[in-house]
């Protein structure tokens, strides 16, 4: 949450696109909703300790969780 001059409260919320593309490129990988929704919400050391929802709340932290899904895909777990 941010604060405006004037005292205005701006709360910050996750980019829809990104939310929505690492959700659905999480459910491709995993061919699980409940598998996928839990390694949405569950910390990831290689995200620092963030889930891949909060990480993506930049653009660094969207591409990273990407690029672990795709390690996911393909079998790399290192």
């Amino acid at each position: 949450m941010a604060t405006t001059p004037g005292n205005t409260t701006i709360t910050e919320a996750l980019p829809p696109v990104r939310f929505i593309s690492l959700s659905v490129r999480a459910g491709e990988v995993f061919a699980n909703h409940a598998k996928a929704l839990n390694w949405l919400q569950t910390p990831n050391p290689s995200l620092r300790g963030k889930t891949p929802i909060e990480a993506a709340n930049t653009e660094e932290g969207f591409v990273e969780a990407d690029e672990i899904l795709t390690r996911i895909e393909h079998g790399v777990l290192g």
